[in-house]
């Protein structure tokens, strides 16, 4: 009986669970029912009651690479309708592997977070909706959202169609891609259609993509011993919003101090509305700085703030207006690993094209051709600003200057022509700089330069670089350009070098063989276009002038012309630094390099030219062969206080470990300086040597001068000098290096001597650095007071360089999460703070780790 009595509560039972699935299953397939035509309705009718739907403004994005993502979020449907694209935020879906598991964290009503992962080492995050205003605290918001459909149709929304961008990156390079067809869009009732993609079918195919509009693939060179990937890096590509056409594409790299300041300046002078495509290739992030951090926060990224060291980022977003799409990949570093990198992303955008604001200025009279331009090109900053007026580089009230001849400025050039257009707004506001005939000498063919070359009414000469057949180059041919010569009008020009064969290569771009033939041809062709003139200034566009900057050289234009013994004038001193650099008016002798604004003869320039490194000398520069080669014993004038900054990295010459040393460099701000030129003349100059060295008091280092400082630090209004054991220029004997480390000057070499001697005023007192026994001036008159350094002290001067510039490095490694809330909101990160000398080595990341 009792075994009866349980069988039937157990029939009971069973009929209930049975009859209770039945209902759950038709409630269900009506809900659905119900959730699709809402759909469909809102789909043909935009019914703006209905705020959860992708709106307008943003983007759907789509990944192509795992048709199940689509089934998986379409069947985890709810009643509040938290599947739906909200307003505010784009839905990006990112893969690079066919194997993602989808976690949906709901913030709340009408947000959602995606975090797709593809394995325990290397992690793939796409974030959607969610700000994640609750584990990141608000940051990375979206600074424009509209609120309703009309307020997004006033910010430029409209039945424009849509772009379709890709971007693939990885620790080989990456490619971007931009899709030119322009899909259409309806409208019902003055009200804008929202248009839908979906790869839910193989039917459903995108548009064919065009060729790749930016790619930087396999760039890993060999320098100083060491593997290195130039592609590696910061990428920033500017498209128009409404064409996809790309307006600038730039490359920094990250990886070397200094280059966050040229990406903060290159976010401020991206125009408002502009597409930034931005890109990081491992490694980016080891000097991104804080700064750049929160410039890419305020654009609307979620990741910018927490990435780590060796990961893999990408973002679309327009300035001002929000983040299209972002992705990252993530890797763990474990104590003692450090060489693995994460994988790689492929991230495809469908954005909605827009249309950019025409400035109140653009329909002014006279202002339809920089309006154009601007349209055209991007990363002018305020000279194409909406602000009323724009800046523009020719001064309201030019300051005068009573010049004895013209000397013309050649403004050197490949592609940085944002650059040039600061630099000529520095060159006018010096007096006498309107007055001063100027040329832009611009490496290759480039429809920007010869756009703005007219928009400033400047001279403008493209040069094809080439170089001579039969060297075993490897270089791409090219028929001979015609070319023709400038007027007093703004002339573009197209010369090719002088060779004897019709058939002619291109140089690779990038190399210092290329840099050396732009700078001959520069050289050669400005003293042909100015043929009344005997001398010339030759200017780099990564310079910043002095306010005197053209008063220094037609003051020293006298003496260069008078004294056989100088062969140009600099602008720049290698040993200037705030506490070597104190007296604007005074001038020194020296054998260096020329560079970064110098002047030379036409007779000096044909003897260089006649001297020019050759095409086969592959890793030569330009400026120390014309020192070692064709200079001979003859001296350069350079000046205590420099007359340019030199504000590049990252190049073919300079690096960001040597720009540290340029940027702490002064420059001289007063107008008005008259020079002390007669002191610079060669009787003169070597008299007041050789008085000084005679009454200078002799510092032996008896202890390491970077333990105790070998010369006061406040003025004394007296003379040192200090013998060193440096029998030639080579860094091999340490002791030139060591001591200029421990003082704060130039330590990579010992290039700007004369006859093997040093001179600077350290905080007002004139020191006298003397190479013994080559130098002339190596008088000691007693034993025991040349500096015989050993390898210990060397070290020790590596790691105690205290009066070297700072160098701030701040990067963070991606531990193992201690629970899944890190991984979800990127907080298993160790940050790495570090400040030390120029030439400190950082501490390794195992020591850190500890």
């Amino acid at each position: 009986m009792v075994a009866q009595r349980h069988f039937r509560t157990l029939v009971v039972l069973a009929a209930f669970v049975v009859i209770y699935l039945k209902v759950i299953t038709v409630l269900t397939n009506t809900h659905n029912n119900q959730s699709n035509n809402s759909n469909n309705y809102n789909q043909h009718h935009n019914n703006k009651h209905n705020q959860h739907h992708t709106t307008k403004k943003y983007p759907t994005n789509i990944s192509h690479n795992n048709n199940n993502n689509n089934n998986n979020n379409n069947n985890n449907n709810n009643s509040h309708k938290q599947h739906h694209t909200t307003k505010k935020y784009p839905t990006h879906n990112m893969s690079h592997r066919n194997h993602h598991h989808h976690h949906h964290h709901n913030n709340n009503s009408n947000q959602i977070h995606n975090h797709h992962y593809a394995d325990t080492n290397n992690r793939n995050h796409h974030h959607n909706q969610s700000t994640l205003e609750r584990h990141l605290s608000g940051r990375g918001r979206q600074k424009v959202a509209a609120t309703a459909e009309g307020e997004a149709e006033s910010k430029g929304v409209g039945p424009l169609g849509v772009l379709v961008v890709e971007a693939a990156v990885g620790a080989a390079g990456l490619e971007v891609r931009v899709d030119g067809v322009k899909v259409s869009a309806g409208s019902y009732r003055g009200q804008i259609t929202r248009v839908y993609f979906a790869l839910d079918s193989p039917t459903k195919q995108l548009p064919t993509l065009c060729p790749d509009v930016f790619h930087a693939l396999n760039q890993t060179m060999s320098l100083q011993g060491h593997v290195v990937r130039f592609h590696a890096g910061l990428h920033l590509v500017t498209l128009d919003e409404r064409s996809g056409e790309v307006m600038r594409s730039q490359t920094f790299l990250t990886w070397q101090p200094e280059t966050s300041r040229q990406v903060a300046q290159a976010l401020r002078d991206a125009g408002e509305g502009r597409l930034l495509i931005i890109v990081g290739l491992p490694e980016f992030t080891m000097y991104l700085g804080r700064k750049v951090t929160r410039q890419l926060a305020s654009l609307g990224s979620i990741f910018a703030e927490r990435l780590a060291k060796d990961e893999a980022w990408c973002m679309a977003a327009w300035k001002g207006w929000g983040v299209a799409g972002e992705g990252l990949t993530i890797i763990h570093h474990s104590q003692g690993d450090y060489t693995r990198q994460a994988s790689p992303i492929s991230l495809r955008l469908i954005i909605p094209r827009r249309q950019h604001p025409r400035c109140t200025w653009h329909a002014a009279p006279g202002m339809e051709e920089r309006a154009a331009f601007c349209s055209t090109y991007d990363g002018y900053g305020a000279f194409c600003s909406c602000h009323e007026p724009p800046w523009s580089p020719r001064p309201a009230s030019p300051v005068p200057y009573a010049a004895r001849e013209v000397i013309p400025v050649a403004v050197v050039t490949a592609r940085r022509l944002p650059r040039v257009v600061r630099l000529l707004g520095q060159l006018w506001a010096s007096p006498g700089g309107l007055d001063t005939p100027v040329t832009i000498f611009v490496d290759g063919h480039s429809p920007e330069a010869r756009s703005l070359a007219a928009l400033l009414r400047v001279p403008l000469v493209e040069h094809q670089n080439s170089g001579t057949p039969g060297q075993s180059l490897g270089l791409t041919p090219f028929p001979p350009h015609q070319h023709s010569d400038p007027s007093t009008h703004t002339t573009t020009t197209t010369h090719c070098p002088p060779h004897s064969s019709a058939l002619r290569f291109t140089l690779p771009a990038g190399t210092s063989q290329r840099v050396n033939e732009h700078v001959r041809f520069t050289l050669e062709k400005v003293f042909h276009l100015h043929p009344e003139a005997d001398l010339a200034i030759i200017l780099e566009d990564d310079l910043v002038l002095a306010a005197d900057f053209i008063p220094y050289f037609h003051q020293t234009a006298g003496l260069l012309k008078s004294d056989p013994y100088l062969f140009f004038v600099n602008a720049f001193n290698y040993n200037s630094y705030p506490h070597t650099a104190q007296d604007p008016r005074r001038l020194y002798r020296a054998h260096g390099i020329p560079g970064y604004g110098w002047m030379t003869t036409r007779k000096a320039a044909a003897e260089m030219l006649a001297g020019w490194v050759p095409l086969n000398q592959t890793g030569a520069s330009w400026d120390w062969w014309v020192r070692a080669r064709v200079m001979g014993t003859r001296d350069m004038v350079i000046p205590e206080v420099p007359r340019t900054r030199h504000m590049g990295g990252g190049g073919v010459h300079i690096s960001g470990f040597d720009q540290v040393l340029f940027s702490s460099q002064p420059l001289n701000t007063l107008a008005n300086v008259t020079l002390d030129v007669d002191s610079a003349r060669e009787a003169e100059y070597e008299i007041r040597l050789l008085q000084d060295l005679r009454e200078a008091e002799v510092v032996p280092l008896t202890r390491h001068p970077c333990q105790v400082i070998p010369v006061p630090m406040h003025k004394t209004n007296k003379t040192y000098v200090i013998y060193i054991y440096q029998p030639d220029e080579n860094k091999r004997h340490h002791a030139y290096e060591i001591v200029a480390t421990c003082l704060g000057i130039n330590d990579r070499d010992i290039h700007e001597n004369l006859r093997m001697m040093v001179t600077f005023p350290f905080f007002g007192n004139q020191v006298y650095l003397v190479a013994c026994p080559v130098s002339p001036y190596c008088r000691p008159g007693r034993g025991k007071v040349i500096y015989y350094p050993n390898e210990e002290d060397y070290h020790y001067a590596l790691q105690n360089s205290i009066m070297k510039p700072a160098l701030e490095v701040s990067y963070a490694l991606r531990t193992p999460p201690q629970d899944p809330r890190q991984v979800f909101a990127l907080e298993n990160r160790y940050i790495v703070n570090y400040t030390g000398g120029g030439s400190t080595p950082a501490p390794t990341e195992d020591d850190l780790l500890r």
